[in-house]
This record gives structure tokens, C-alpha cells and sequence, in this order.
């Protein structure tokens, strides 16, 4: 005998704070696992550590990564995968909306967190790493623009953000996950940009009951840096701090892009 519709509904149960941090850590742990085996492996087969093999590795070990860890994340939650990653339809003229509000909210972030990155320099691994994963354009496009919105934001948009709400208020639980979000980047150069962006990716979240429009803004953000970073934009600079008058702009842009996105997603709710 199949159980009752409501039987299903009490079955699902939503993520505590303890377990969150105990599947971060575990996806850290998958996440090292995979890196360790994967560059063990191809040193075994006579092949070296380069660039290619840095960047590449990197989007299989995050790919894999993602997959345990939503895997395990239902198995604690017991919910049907539609509800977990909900994959609804949403507006078009959104999509416009939230470019301007991603690239306005971005110039602000990065001027925000110009003094964190005055008073503490990146270490030189860390800029090794990074020197050898940009040196491969091509890797460093489909992580950055493709793997990291469809990963990240099933995992932290999905079943955290979707295990918040079933908690806390919709306030609460953006706050919560983005303040994760950040902690999960492991990057205190990058904490106060992806507070941001992920407060902004989980109200749309909310508002459009979608997973689709934050994967959107995700690559978005992330396809904006790329291009900064390779084309010299004026009073932009990633390393030494943007002029405050970007971020004027930037808070500019940011309101008419929310007020924009606001304003289609009040007219066409989800249904």
C-alpha cells in the first residue's frame, strides 16, 4: 500500500544547521579525496602536473563533488529531487533585470572588500594556483561559467537554502546561506562578494521558486570578473581596488536592476 500524500510531506525533514556544516565538511573531504586521486592516478600513468591537468582536474573533482554531495543531502532530507531542485519557468525580461543587478552588486562588493585584500596578500600557492588554473582559458571558462552556477547553486540555493526556509524566515534563511555560501568558498578575499551575490541569487531563489534565474546571475557574476580580469575596464582594478566612484555607479545600477527584476517577478509569479 502506497503512502498518503501527507505521510510523504511529514517524511521530508529539513537540514539543521549541525548537519549543513557536517556536509560542507564532508564535500571539503570528497573534494580533497578526488584531487589527491585523481593527480596520484595520472602521475602513476607518466603524466605530469601542469596547468592543463591543475584546471581541468578541478572541474571533474568539482562536478563529482556536487553529485555526493546533493546524494547525500536528499538521502538526510528524504525529499523528491523535483522539490529539492526545482526547475521551474520564469520570466524573460528577468534575465535583463538581473545582469544589471549582478554587474551594479558586484562593483559594490568589490570596492567593499578592497581592504580585506590591502591587509592580507594572497599567499604565493595560492597565486601559483590560480596563475596555472587562468593559464588555461578554456577550462577556466566552463568552471567558472558553467559548472560553478549549475553545482553550487543546487547545493546551496537547493538543499540549503530549501532546507533553511522549512526552518527560519525567508530573510533568515537568505542571510543564512549566503553568510555559508561565503564560508564554503574558503576564500576570505572573495567572502564579502559572495555574501553579496548570494544574497541576491537566494531572494531570486525565493521569489521565483527556481533554480534557473539564480544559475543565471551565478554565471553572470562570475563571466564579469573573467572579463575584467582580461580586459582593462576604467575604474575597475580586481587587485588594487576600484575607484569609489564604480561603486557609486555600481549601487546605481544595482537598484535599477532589483527594482526591474522586482517588479516582473510581482507581475508574473510563480505559479
Amino acid at each position: 500500500m502506497k503512502p498518503k500524500i501527507t505521510d510523504q510531506v511529514r517524511s521530508v525533514q529539513a537540514l539543521t544547521l549541525g548537519q549543513i556544516g557536517l556536509l560542507l565538511v564532508l564535500s571539503f573531504c570528497t573534494l580533497t579525496a578526488i584531487t589527491v586521486v585523481l593527480h596520484v592516478g595520472l602521475r602513476v600513468v607518466g603524466v605530469g602536473r601542469g596547468p592543463t591537468v591543475v584546471a581541468w582536474g578541478a572541474c571533474v573533482a568539482t562536478v563529482v563533488t556536487a553529485c555526493v554531495t546533493l546524494a547525500i543531502g536528499k538521502r538526510w532530507t528524504r525529499q523528491p529531487w523535483v522539490e529539492l531542485l526545482p526547475f521551474r519557468s520564469f520570466p524573460v525580461a528577468l534575465l535583463p533585470a538581473l545582469v544589471l543587478a549582478c554587474v551594479g552588486i558586484a562593483l559594490v562588493a568589490d570596492l567593499a572588500s578592497a581592504p580585506i585584500i590591502e591587509l592580507f596578500p594572497l599567499p604565493k600557492w595560492v597565486e601559483e594556483f590560480l596563475k596555472d588554473y587562468e593559464s588555461v582559458p578554456s577550462a577556466r571558462v566552463i568552471s567558472a561559467v558553467v559548472l560553478a552556477p549549475v553545482t553550487e547553486e543546487m547545493v546551496f540555493r537547493g538543499l540549503i537554502l530549501g532546507s533553511l526556509t522549512r526552518r527560519y524566515s525567508a530573510l533568515k534563511s537568505v542571510g543564512l546561506s549566503s553568510l555559508i555560501f561565503a564560508v564554503a568558498h574558503l576564500n576570505p578575499y572573495q567572502f564579502i562578494p559572495a555574501v553579496v551575490a548570494g544574497s541576491l541569487m537566494g531572494w531570486v531563489r525565493i521569489r521565483s521558486q527556481s533554480l534557473l534565474p539564480g544559475m543565471w546571475t551565478h554565471a553572470v557574476n562570475n563571466a564579469f570578473w573573467i572579463l575584467v580580469t582580461h580586459v582593462k575596464v576604467p575604474g575597475i582594478d580586481v587587485e588594487d581596488g576600484s575607484h569609489w566612484a564604480t561603486g557609486v555607479a555600481g549601487l546605481a545600477l544595482a537598484i535599477v536592476g532589483l527594482s526591474w527584476a522586482h517588479k516582473v517577478m510581482k507581475a508574473s509569479p510563480p505559479r
